[in-house]
């Protein structure tokens, strides 16, 4: 009996699994098509009456607000002029106190079952308590026994119920309706031999459980009436048989095998109810462990998504949907030297207006934003902004919308990159095409026209004429050689190969040599140089001339004719410093930072005069730097340029105390 029970109870959950999946395949469901899928699959397992399937329900999950408009949609359907959405009898939740409800909207049969549409499922407590599990539990569930609202009598059935979701994305349940009767019939037929009839019902409210058609009360017939306990619950029935059927001393028989048949059908049913309710919570706990599971992972993936943001370089800062700021991290904040931290719920606008004084170009900082916030996709903008702070930096906008799985829109994302290092670079491949370009034209177009001249006969070279011709070339091809040697030792400062050797050099010797290689212009330019103390210096002598023939190169090239440089030599808190300072044109405020760049030039109209690669001082401060030394333009020095050199001391470097004052004019050298 128990194993006809389980056959029937499979069958109800086979028809509850087909019409969810169904409903969840289909772009569309009415109630002609849901009627006809639910019929076919019923008849090849019997039909209606045989597995005691009283109705298939179909209930979407609406939203108490939204039930008037439902409403309208539904009595636009055929047949469906009055429907409406009630309360269950016994309702405990009315519809105005929910916030949810679930209507029946499709029934299969629904010739029987009409007076169920519209029946809200989440108004009385057992419905509701199976919803609220199948939502938990993905699996079709079962109910306690209730009575149906289709019938005017008290016929008891239970429920099957699965959580589904159409293909169009509404969600509700499946429920189907089926009566006990259909379950004890099965038993039934596993009696054989025995043609009993039964009358079951609860001993203590006497409410009717089940009655089958052959069961008669009246005389003539054997009537047995017994009181059965099952799990501490009592079971009235009454069962009878035809005298014809049973001899007398088969009475007794009768009656054990309806005690039994009573004891397994009872307990049957109990087991599978509590079997379902076991296995209900045994689903809810892994399902609540698995939730809990997911939240944890949910939060190891949000802390590292934050960790990640944290540490980038990139600047972000996250809005919501009414652009109030949702995040921002730190690399943001450091760029507009405004603090991150505390930003959460305010307006994003008002953090824009914070970091406004630190950007230079303000004004084209705020006029692509709202077109920005127009864009439905990844969006980057134009204008670059240009922030005062942080060293001065150059920084990127690119914008992107995010939305949620079902293409809500929650906020937009904002990135700000570091382009600094990228807009110096082309800006120094520019300058140096347009530095080389120049430098490298200049003397071949003099030294091709010198010995063009010379080579056509046009001038004699021995000539005094094709001297100064021969002197030309040879000039411009010590020019190109410098040009040459400058682009060689940035390539080995860049690469790391510029190799040092150090030993004791007297400030007055490197003086000296540098002072030569700059000898020819300063004299025709009439310029005096001069030099002030002396050290000796634990140092590269070779590199250490080379800085300081950058420096006076510069200041005679700069410094108008008959004017004056001085050189001085002095040791202050533990380091030997050395100052070039000239009558030239100065060095502009704005351009300080910039100086020491590769290729920058301060004024085009002079360096073009004048000429230069713009790397002598970019490999002056790396040479220096390779001594542990600075570099520096003195910016309070208002008569032309001052740059200062300061090398650390080493163990063995000493200050000359008495140090003669040494005066360089022409080629003579006085002390």
């Amino acid at each position: 009996m128990t194993t006809a029970i389980n056959r029937q109870l499979f069958i109800h959950q086979d028809l509850v699994d087909d019409a969810s999946s169904f409903l969840s395949l289909v772009d569309s469901s009415t109630q002609a098509s849901f009627d006809n899928h639910v019929t076919n699959n019923v008849e090849r397992v019997g039909g209606f009456d045989s597995v005691g399937l009283r109705a298939m329900e179909w209930a979407p999950r609406i939203d108490t607000s939204d039930v008037q408009n439902f409403t309208n949609q539904m009595r636009l359907q055929d047949g469906m002029d009055d429907f409406g959405v009630w309360d269950h009898m016994n309702s405990d939740i009315p519809l105005i106190e929910s916030k949810v409800s679930y209507p029946v909207s499709l029934a299969t049969p629904l010739d029987n079952n009409r007076t169920a549409l519209g029946l809200n499922l989440y108004s009385e407590q057992t419905r509701r308590s199976g919803i609220e599990s199948a939502i938990v539990i993905s699996e079709v569930l079962s109910t306690e026994i209730i009575n149906l609202v289709q019938s005017d009598s008290d016929t008891p059935a239970y429920l099957l119920l699965k959580n589904t979701t159409t293909k169009a994305g509404q969600s509700g349940v499946v429920l189907g309706v089926f009566e006990i009767n259909s379950v004890i019939e099965s038993a039934l037929s596993e009696v054989s031999g025995l043609r009993l009839a039964f009358h079951l019902s609860d001993n203590e409210s006497h409410s009717f459980l089940y009655g089958n058609g052959d069961y008669e009360s009246s005389s003539g017939t054997l009537l047995t009436d017994r009181i059965v306990e099952v799990f501490g619950h009592e079971w009235h029935v009454s069962f009878s048989g035809h005298p014809a059927k049973y001899a007398s001393d088969q009475a007794q028989l009768a009656s054990l095998v309806a005690g039994v048949f009573v004891t397994v059908l009872s307990a049957s049913l109990v087991f599978v109810l509590v079997s379902n309710r076991r296995e209900k919570e045994l689903a809810i706990r892994q399902k609540t462990s698995d939730l809990v599971s997911t939240l944890n992972d949910l939060e190891v993936q949000r802390s590292l998504t934050e960790h990640v943001l944290e540490s980038t370089n990139e600047g972000s800062l996250l809005v919501d949907s009414d652009r109030n700021v949702v995040w921002a991290n730190p690399a943001l904040g450091k760029m507009f030297d405004i603090d991150h931290r505390g930003w959460s719920g305010k307006p994003s606008k008002l953090l824009a207006e914070t970091a406004k004084p630190r950007i230079t170009n303000a004004e084209e900082f705020s006029e692509e934003i709202e077109k920005a916030y127009e864009s439905e996709s990844y969006y980057e903008l134009d204008k670059e902004v240009e922030v005062g702070t942080s060293g001065g930096m150059i920084l990127s906008r690119s914008t992107v919308p995010v939305k949620d799985s079902n293409g809500i829109y929650l906020g937009r994302l904002w990135t700000y990159r570091d382009r600094t290092a990228a807009v110096q670079a082309e800006r120094a491949r520019t300058n140096f095409l347009s530095i080389a370009s120049h430098e490298l034209r200049t003397p071949l177009t003099s030294m091709r026209g010198s010995l063009a001249l010379l080579t056509d006969g046009f001038v004699d070279p021995v000539s005094e004429k094709g001297s100064d011709l021969i002197e030309v070339a040879a000039r411009n091809t010590n020019r190109l050689i410098g040009l040459v040697n400058d682009l060689l030792d940035y390539e080995r400062i860049e690469s790391g190969r510029m190799p040092m050797a150090f030993d004791w050099v007297d400030m007055s010797i490197v003086f000296k040599d540098a002072r030569e290689q700059v000898q020819d212009l300063a004299d025709f330019k009439q310029i005096s140089i001069q030099l002030f103390g002396s050290a000796r210096v634990y140092c590269d002598r070779i590199r250490i001339t080379q800085v300081l023939v950058n420096l006076l190169s510069n200041s005679v090239k700069f410094t108008p004719d008959d004017g004056a440089i001085s050189v001085a030599v002095q040791h202050i808190s533990g380091c030997t410093e050395i100052s070039v300072t000239d009558e030239g044109l100065g060095i502009k405020s704005a351009h300080l930072d910039e100086v020491f760049s590769p290729f920058f030039q301060i004024d085009s109209t002079s360096t073009r005069t004048v000429g230069g690669t713009g790397l002598g001082l970019a490999i002056s401060r790396a040479i220096v730097e390779a001594h542990e030394g600075r570099i520096w333009v003195d910016e309070t020095y208002t008569n032309g340029s001052k740059f200062t050199i300061s090398i650390p001391d080493s163990d063995k470097t000493r200050v000359e105390d008495e140090s003669p004052l040494y005066f360089f004019e022409g080629n003579g050298i006085a002390a």
